[in-house]
Protein backbone atom coordinates (compact mmCIF):
# COMPACT_ATOMS: atom_id res chain seq x y z
CA UNK A 1 0.00 0.00 0.00
CA UNK A 2 1.29 3.14 -0.64
CA UNK A 3 2.23 5.75 1.83
CA UNK A 4 1.01 9.00 3.19
CA UNK A 5 2.48 11.99 2.69
CA UNK A 6 2.58 14.96 5.00
CA UNK A 7 3.53 18.56 4.20
CA UNK A 8 4.27 21.01 7.17
CA UNK A 9 6.88 23.40 8.06
CA UNK A 10 9.36 20.59 9.27
CA UNK A 11 12.54 22.18 8.06
CA UNK A 12 11.87 25.58 9.56
CA UNK A 13 14.10 26.42 12.29
CA UNK A 14 11.24 26.16 15.09
CA UNK A 15 11.47 23.79 18.47
CA UNK A 16 7.41 23.45 17.47
CA UNK A 17 7.74 23.13 13.70
CA UNK A 18 9.61 20.38 13.93
CA UNK A 19 8.13 18.63 17.07
CA UNK A 20 4.72 19.15 16.02
CA UNK A 21 5.97 17.34 12.95
CA UNK A 22 7.34 14.43 14.57
CA UNK A 23 4.00 14.22 17.02
CA UNK A 24 1.69 14.46 13.39
CA UNK A 25 4.01 11.37 12.00
CA UNK A 26 4.33 9.15 15.31
CA UNK A 27 0.69 9.54 15.40
CA UNK A 28 -0.30 8.51 11.96
CA UNK A 29 2.12 4.99 12.41
CA UNK A 30 0.07 4.77 16.20
CA UNK A 31 -3.21 4.17 13.85
CA UNK A 32 -1.68 2.01 10.99
CA UNK A 33 -0.71 4.36 8.78
CA UNK A 34 2.74 4.32 7.06
CA UNK A 35 3.98 8.32 6.01
CA UNK A 36 6.70 10.24 5.30
CA UNK A 37 7.37 14.13 5.20
CA UNK A 38 7.13 15.55 1.14
CA UNK A 39 10.76 17.54 1.49
CA UNK A 40 9.73 20.57 0.47
CA UNK A 41 11.46 23.99 0.90
CA UNK A 42 9.45 26.98 0.48
CA UNK A 43 11.98 29.74 -0.54
CA UNK A 44 10.02 32.23 1.77
CA UNK A 45 10.20 29.70 4.46
CA UNK A 46 13.64 29.16 3.44
CA UNK A 47 14.43 32.97 3.87
CA UNK A 48 13.13 33.59 7.03
CA UNK A 49 13.18 30.67 9.00
CA UNK A 50 16.27 28.66 7.36
CA UNK A 51 19.09 30.80 5.93
CA UNK A 52 22.04 31.51 8.25
CA UNK A 53 21.42 34.88 7.33
CA UNK A 54 17.90 35.57 6.78
CA UNK A 55 17.02 38.03 3.73
CA UNK A 56 14.62 41.03 5.20
CA UNK A 57 15.02 44.59 4.44
CA UNK A 58 15.30 45.57 7.84
CA UNK A 59 19.61 46.78 8.65
CA UNK A 60 19.24 46.17 12.19
CA UNK A 61 17.65 42.34 12.08
CA UNK A 62 20.22 41.48 9.76
CA UNK A 63 23.06 43.10 11.31
CA UNK A 64 21.98 41.14 14.66
CA UNK A 65 22.23 38.00 12.52
CA UNK A 66 24.96 38.10 11.00
CA UNK A 67 26.57 38.98 14.93
CA UNK A 68 24.81 35.29 16.10
CA UNK A 69 25.44 33.82 12.79
CA UNK A 70 27.83 30.82 14.44
CA UNK A 71 24.48 30.36 17.12
CA UNK A 72 22.54 29.90 14.32
CA UNK A 73 24.55 27.45 12.72
CA UNK A 74 24.28 25.23 15.52
CA UNK A 75 20.99 25.21 15.64
CA UNK A 76 20.24 24.35 12.20
CA UNK A 77 22.82 21.26 12.76
CA UNK A 78 21.09 20.15 15.86
CA UNK A 79 17.96 20.46 14.01
CA UNK A 80 19.13 18.62 11.19
CA UNK A 81 20.12 16.03 13.53
CA UNK A 82 16.86 15.40 15.39
CA UNK A 83 14.88 15.51 11.79
CA UNK A 84 17.65 12.61 10.45
CA UNK A 85 17.08 10.50 13.57
CA UNK A 86 13.36 11.09 14.29
CA UNK A 87 11.48 11.77 10.76
CA UNK A 88 10.92 9.87 7.73
CA UNK A 89 11.43 12.69 5.08
CA UNK A 90 11.48 11.95 1.55
CA UNK A 91 14.35 12.96 -0.79
CA UNK A 92 14.69 16.65 -0.97
CA UNK A 93 11.81 17.94 -3.77
CA UNK A 94 11.92 20.87 -6.31
CA UNK A 95 9.02 22.71 -7.29
CA UNK A 96 9.30 21.20 -10.60
CA UNK A 97 9.38 17.81 -9.14
CA UNK A 98 6.38 17.76 -6.71
CA UNK A 99 3.77 16.29 -9.31
CA UNK A 100 5.62 13.65 -10.02
CA UNK A 101 6.54 12.47 -6.11
CA UNK A 102 2.77 13.13 -5.33
CA UNK A 103 2.15 10.25 -7.98
CA UNK A 104 3.69 7.93 -4.98
CA UNK A 105 1.58 8.53 -2.30
CA UNK A 106 -1.97 7.37 -1.58
CA UNK A 107 -3.16 10.83 0.07
CA UNK A 108 -1.25 13.96 1.44
CA UNK A 109 -2.37 15.70 4.44
CA UNK A 110 -0.90 19.18 4.53
CA UNK A 111 -0.68 20.71 8.41
CA UNK A 112 -0.45 21.21 11.05
CA UNK A 113 1.23 24.78 10.85
CA UNK A 114 0.34 27.90 9.25
CA UNK A 115 0.00 26.01 6.21
CA UNK A 116 -2.73 28.18 4.31
CA UNK A 117 -0.82 31.77 5.68
CA UNK A 118 -0.04 33.94 2.79
CA UNK A 119 2.24 35.81 3.82
CA UNK A 120 4.63 33.26 5.59
CA UNK A 121 4.93 31.21 2.49
CA UNK A 122 4.26 33.85 0.04
CA UNK A 123 1.36 32.31 -0.65
CA UNK A 124 2.47 29.05 -2.32
CA UNK A 125 -0.26 27.42 -3.46
CA UNK A 126 2.00 23.83 -2.97
CA UNK A 127 0.49 23.39 0.78
CA UNK A 128 -3.14 23.81 -0.94
CA UNK A 129 -1.97 20.70 -2.91
CA UNK A 130 -2.14 22.15 -6.20
CA UNK A 131 -0.25 18.89 -7.60
CA UNK A 132 -2.24 16.21 -6.83
CA UNK A 133 -5.84 15.73 -7.90
CA UNK A 134 -8.67 16.26 -5.49
CA UNK A 135 -9.26 13.06 -3.39
CA UNK A 136 -5.68 12.70 -2.41
CA UNK A 137 -6.19 15.93 -0.48
CA UNK A 138 -6.56 16.49 3.51
CA UNK A 139 -5.32 18.20 6.28
CA UNK A 140 -4.49 18.18 9.93
CA UNK A 141 -4.73 21.19 12.11
CA UNK A 142 -3.72 23.84 9.52
CA UNK A 143 -3.74 27.13 10.43
CA UNK A 144 -4.09 30.36 8.70
CA UNK A 145 -2.23 32.22 11.29
CA UNK A 146 -4.99 34.84 10.96
CA UNK A 147 -8.37 35.71 12.64
CA UNK A 148 -9.53 37.19 8.90
CA UNK A 149 -8.19 36.95 5.81
CA UNK A 150 -7.81 39.90 3.14
CA UNK A 151 -10.91 40.50 1.07
CA UNK A 152 -8.64 40.44 -2.10
CA UNK A 153 -7.66 37.03 -1.16
CA UNK A 154 -10.71 35.57 -0.47
CA UNK A 155 -11.74 34.57 -3.76
CA UNK A 156 -8.33 32.72 -4.33
CA UNK A 157 -8.70 31.04 -0.94
CA UNK A 158 -11.77 29.73 -2.39
CA UNK A 159 -10.51 28.17 -5.32
CA UNK A 160 -7.72 27.05 -3.54
CA UNK A 161 -9.69 25.19 -0.44
CA UNK A 162 -12.67 23.55 -2.27
CA UNK A 163 -10.87 20.37 -3.78
CA UNK A 164 -9.87 18.81 -0.18
CA UNK A 165 -11.87 16.03 0.52
CA UNK A 166 -11.77 16.75 3.97
CA UNK A 167 -10.71 20.00 6.12
CA UNK A 168 -9.27 19.72 9.68
CA UNK A 169 -8.21 23.34 10.97
CA UNK A 170 -6.43 23.96 14.47
CA UNK A 171 -8.10 27.12 15.48
CA UNK A 172 -11.75 27.69 15.67
CA UNK A 173 -11.31 30.94 13.97
CA UNK A 174 -9.73 29.39 11.18
CA UNK A 175 -13.02 27.16 11.09
CA UNK A 176 -14.84 30.37 10.60
CA UNK A 177 -12.95 31.54 7.73
CA UNK A 178 -13.35 28.27 6.33
CA UNK A 179 -16.91 28.46 6.19
CA UNK A 180 -17.33 31.52 5.32
CA UNK A 181 -15.06 30.70 1.76
CA UNK A 182 -16.01 27.20 1.05
CA UNK A 183 -19.06 25.38 0.79
CA UNK A 184 -17.52 22.88 3.28
CA UNK A 185 -18.18 21.76 7.30
CA UNK A 186 -14.30 22.17 8.40
CA UNK A 187 -13.36 20.30 12.13
CA UNK A 188 -11.41 21.81 14.42
CA UNK A 189 -8.35 19.50 15.94
CA UNK A 190 -5.66 19.80 18.45
CA UNK A 191 -2.10 20.95 17.74
CA UNK A 192 0.21 17.94 16.92
CA UNK A 193 2.21 17.73 20.22
CA UNK A 194 -0.84 17.28 22.36
CA UNK A 195 -1.74 14.19 20.46
CA UNK A 196 1.56 12.43 22.30
CA UNK A 197 0.97 11.33 25.85
CA UNK A 198 3.64 12.44 28.37
CA UNK A 199 5.16 8.69 28.25
CA UNK A 200 5.23 9.00 24.66
CA UNK A 201 7.12 12.23 24.76
CA UNK A 202 9.45 10.51 27.25
CA UNK A 203 10.76 7.84 24.97
CA UNK A 204 12.65 10.81 23.07
CA UNK A 205 13.57 13.02 25.96
CA UNK A 206 17.13 14.60 26.64
CA UNK A 207 17.55 15.11 30.33
CA UNK A 208 19.42 18.90 30.34
CA UNK A 209 23.21 18.44 32.88
CA UNK A 210 21.69 20.94 35.34
CA UNK A 211 22.94 20.74 38.82
CA UNK A 212 20.59 23.11 40.42
CA UNK A 213 16.73 23.34 40.08
CA UNK A 214 16.18 26.37 37.86
CA UNK A 215 13.35 28.38 36.22
CA UNK A 216 13.26 28.46 32.21
CA UNK A 217 12.64 31.26 30.11
CA UNK A 218 11.96 30.63 26.48
CA UNK A 219 10.20 33.26 23.82
CA UNK A 220 9.57 33.41 20.38
CA UNK A 221 8.77 36.44 20.60
CA UNK A 222 10.52 40.06 21.94
CA UNK A 223 9.62 39.77 25.88
CA UNK A 224 8.03 42.57 27.22
CA UNK A 225 7.93 42.17 31.10
CA UNK A 226 8.72 38.27 31.01
CA UNK A 227 12.48 38.32 31.49
CA UNK A 228 12.37 41.11 34.56
CA UNK A 229 9.31 38.76 36.27
CA UNK A 230 11.51 35.50 35.78
CA UNK A 231 14.43 36.96 37.88
CA UNK A 232 12.55 38.55 40.35
CA UNK A 233 10.19 35.24 40.76
CA UNK A 234 14.15 33.55 40.63
CA UNK A 235 15.31 35.92 43.39
CA UNK A 236 12.02 35.07 45.63
CA UNK A 237 12.03 31.09 45.26
CA UNK A 238 16.18 31.07 45.07
CA UNK A 239 16.18 29.35 41.75
CA UNK A 240 19.02 29.44 38.96
CA UNK A 241 17.24 31.68 35.96
CA UNK A 242 17.73 29.88 32.25
CA UNK A 243 17.39 31.71 29.39
CA UNK A 244 16.84 29.79 26.04
CA UNK A 245 16.01 32.10 23.19
CA UNK A 246 18.04 31.60 19.79
CA UNK A 247 18.36 34.66 17.94
CA UNK A 248 18.73 37.93 20.33
CA UNK A 249 18.71 37.97 24.13
CA UNK A 250 18.32 40.65 26.14
CA UNK A 251 21.77 41.76 28.31
CA UNK A 252 20.13 41.27 31.88
CA UNK A 253 22.13 40.32 34.91
CA UNK A 254 21.29 37.03 36.41
CA UNK A 255 20.15 35.15 33.65
CA UNK A 256 22.40 32.19 32.27
CA UNK A 257 22.12 32.15 28.33
CA UNK A 258 21.83 28.41 27.34
CA UNK A 259 21.15 26.91 23.80
CA UNK A 260 20.73 26.15 21.29
CA UNK A 261 19.71 22.95 22.01
CA UNK A 262 18.14 19.71 20.36
CA UNK A 263 14.59 19.69 20.09
CA UNK A 264 14.11 16.57 22.81
CA UNK A 265 16.65 18.54 24.75
CA UNK A 266 13.68 21.35 24.77
CA UNK A 267 11.34 19.10 26.10
CA UNK A 268 13.54 17.67 28.62
CA UNK A 269 14.56 21.86 29.58
CA UNK A 270 10.81 22.17 30.28
CA UNK A 271 10.18 18.62 31.81
CA UNK A 272 12.69 19.17 34.78
CA UNK A 273 11.98 23.12 35.18
CA UNK A 274 10.87 24.27 38.73
CA UNK A 275 8.72 27.04 36.81
CA UNK A 276 8.14 27.72 33.05
CA UNK A 277 8.02 31.40 32.01
CA UNK A 278 7.00 31.94 28.11
CA UNK A 279 5.18 33.72 25.45
CA UNK A 280 5.69 30.92 23.13
CA UNK A 281 3.07 28.42 22.31
CA UNK A 282 4.75 25.21 22.38
CA UNK A 283 6.87 26.42 25.16
CA UNK A 284 2.98 26.77 26.94
CA UNK A 285 2.09 22.98 25.56
CA UNK A 286 4.99 20.81 26.61
CA UNK A 287 4.54 22.84 30.08
CA UNK A 288 1.08 21.88 30.24
CA UNK A 289 2.02 17.94 28.88
CA UNK A 290 4.30 17.75 32.09
CA UNK A 291 1.91 19.46 34.41
CA UNK A 292 4.53 22.61 35.06
CA UNK A 293 4.10 26.04 36.69
CA UNK A 294 4.10 28.26 34.12
CA UNK A 295 3.37 31.84 33.35
CA UNK A 296 2.30 32.95 29.82
CA UNK A 297 3.12 36.70 28.91
CA UNK A 298 0.33 36.53 26.06
CA UNK A 299 0.64 40.57 25.10
CA UNK A 300 3.74 41.21 22.98
CA UNK A 301 5.22 44.44 21.35
CA UNK A 302 3.36 44.11 18.46
CA UNK A 303 0.14 41.70 19.15
CA UNK A 304 -1.99 39.45 21.60
CA UNK A 305 -1.65 35.64 21.32
CA UNK A 306 -4.55 34.41 21.15
CA UNK A 307 -3.52 30.96 19.99
CA UNK A 308 -2.36 30.67 23.72
CA UNK A 309 -5.59 32.15 25.05
CA UNK A 310 -8.12 30.34 23.75
CA UNK A 311 -5.89 27.10 24.72
CA UNK A 312 -6.32 28.85 28.67
CA UNK A 313 -9.88 28.95 28.00
CA UNK A 314 -10.13 25.81 26.54
CA UNK A 315 -8.39 23.75 28.95
CA UNK A 316 -9.73 25.42 32.09
CA UNK A 317 -6.81 27.18 33.17
CA UNK A 318 -7.08 30.50 35.08
CA UNK A 319 -5.12 33.57 36.16
CA UNK A 320 -1.41 32.88 35.21
CA UNK A 321 -1.28 35.84 32.39
CA UNK A 322 1.85 37.26 33.15
CA UNK A 323 -0.20 41.08 32.65
CA UNK A 324 1.82 44.40 32.89
CA UNK A 325 4.52 42.49 34.43
CA UNK A 326 2.66 41.08 37.41
CA UNK A 327 0.79 38.25 38.68
CA UNK A 328 -0.63 37.10 41.63
CA UNK A 329 0.98 32.77 42.10
CA UNK A 330 -1.70 32.13 44.48
CA UNK A 331 -4.47 32.83 42.28
CA UNK A 332 -3.21 30.68 39.73
CA UNK A 333 -5.83 27.36 39.09
CA UNK A 334 -4.35 24.45 37.35
CA UNK A 335 -6.99 21.00 37.94
CA UNK A 336 -4.73 19.19 35.94
CA UNK A 337 -7.31 16.20 36.46
CA UNK A 338 -9.54 18.47 33.79
CA UNK A 339 -6.92 19.75 31.91
CA UNK A 340 -6.36 15.80 31.23
CA UNK A 341 -9.58 15.50 30.67
CA UNK A 342 -9.80 17.40 28.30
CA UNK A 343 -6.97 17.21 26.35
CA UNK A 344 -7.68 13.21 26.23
CA UNK A 345 -11.50 13.92 24.40
CA UNK A 346 -9.37 16.04 22.15
CA UNK A 347 -6.85 13.46 21.55
CA UNK A 348 -9.35 10.44 20.92
CA UNK A 349 -11.20 12.91 18.77
CA UNK A 350 -8.12 13.99 16.34
CA UNK A 351 -6.78 10.44 16.58
CA UNK A 352 -9.87 9.31 15.18
CA UNK A 353 -9.79 11.63 12.19
CA UNK A 354 -6.50 10.47 12.04
CA UNK A 355 -7.48 6.94 11.48
CA UNK A 356 -10.68 7.80 9.13
CA UNK A 357 -8.54 9.52 6.72
CA UNK A 358 -5.37 7.55 6.79
CA UNK A 359 -6.70 4.18 6.83
CA UNK A 360 -10.12 3.58 6.56
CA UNK A 361 -11.17 4.30 2.93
Amino acid sequence: MKKIGILTFHNAMSYGAVLQAYALQQSLHKVGAESEFVNYMCMDIYNAHVRIFPKTSNWKFNLKMLLMGRKRYKWRRLLENFRKNHLIESRSVSKSELSTIGETYRKIVAGSDQVFNDVCTGFDETYFLDFVSDEKKYTYAASFGVNALPKELQEEYHERLKGFQRLSIREESGCEIVKEIVDTVPECHIDPTFLLSEKEWDRIVITPKRKKPYILVFSVLKPVHMIDYALELGREKNLEVLYLENYAFPKKKGLHYIGPVEPNEFIGLIKNAEYVVTNSFHGMAFSIIYKKNFIVELNTSASRNHRCADLLVKLGIKNNELVNGKIEMENIQYNWDNVEQVVEQEREKSLHYIEEITVID
